[in-house]
């Protein structure tokens, strides 16, 4: 943002022991507000954390109800909306106020944007947030629609209609015989882009990936490349669990975009002490459940 001073403020300041020592503001729009610019709840998404009234009450100090006042203030002043039910706040101008300094940075909030709830309100902020950073450059905006998608298909508010407006947009069907669907035919089987929805390869990739990297399925099920690839997949998550358990891999739906599988694993080598030689040799054996090197 250009003009204008300002300070910086840690967000660890909310957990200092000093600071939960003091007095705690009564309820008001200007405290609520200050608490949704650098609270310990805000992510790397400007302006788009997770968060629910009763939640975010409670960590204030603050009854119900005089909080559902003060974020009516907010609101009415258009600094800041939220889905409770869905329990995601966003405020509009943070992205003015936290603009990313380059394409990579945009890029960093992927895991974060998956995780955050799926509601109407979050496909508002992602039409806000391109519209910025259209602002800012075609690699800034581009970037966030790779790696920040809207929303997944089950959760896509329009999907109805768009599949109405798709099925009023289909070619005139042409009569028996000329070669296309004929009239008497049921439109059902019209020709679909194939997918892993029901695929039982994809389903057994599903339960044998990570779990705490199996988020996203619907996405996930857009990027399988077919059936066909399913034992190199396989086989190289297989490598990955026994390498180190899976801890780095990436997000399911980003493993299988970017083909990650295609990625060679190589076996961590561990150094044992050759005591006859009195030298260190690497091996490939596993380490024991202990965790000990045999010395």
């Amino acid at each position: 943002m250009d003009g204008g001073r300002y300070s910086k403020i840690f967000r660890r300041m909310w957990n200092d022991s000093k600071f939960r020592r003091l007095s705690r503001p009564q309820p008001c729009g200007q405290s609520l507000w200050m608490r949704f610019l650098c609270g310990p709840e805000l992510g790397p998404v400007p302006g788009l954390f997770s968060a629910r009234e009763e939640g975010l009450a409670s960590s204030m100090g603050w009854d119900l109800k005089p909080f559902r006042e003060s974020f009516r203030e907010l609101l009415g002043n258009g600094l800041a909306d939220a889905d409770w039910d869905a329990g995601l706040v966003w405020v509009p101008n943070a992205i003015r106020y936290n603009e990313p300094a380059n394409p990579n940075v945009v890029k960093s909030w992927s895991d974060a944007w998956a995780e955050l709830p799926e509601c109407e309100l979050k496909s508002k902020a992602f039409t806000a947030l391109c519209a910025y950073l259209e602002t800012r450059g075609e690699q800034f905006v581009s970037t966030f629609r790779n790696h920040c998608p809207n929303h997944s298909p089950n959760h896509c508010p329009n999907q109805e209609q768009e599949q109405e407006h798709d099925q009023e947009q289909d070619p005139p069907i042409a009569p028996q015989g000329a070669g296309l669907l004929s009239p008497c035919e049921p439109k059902a089987k019209r020709k679909r882009a194939p997918t892993a929805e029901g695929s039982d390869a994809f389903e057994a990739f599903w339960q044998a990936f990570p779990a705490h990297r199996r988020v996203n399925k619907p996405e996930a099920i857009k990027a399988w490349p077919g059936d066909e690839h399913a034992p190199a997949i396989m086989a190289h998550v297989e490598a990955v669990k026994r390498k180190d358990g899976g801890e780095f891999i990436k997000q399911c739906d980003r493993y299988l975009r970017k083909e990650m599988w295609k990625v060679p694993v190589f076996e961590k080598q561990l150094q044992t002490r050759d005591v006859s030689h009195g030298h260190y040799r690497a091996t490939t054996e596993q380490p024991k459940v202990t965790g000990e090197v045999k010395l």
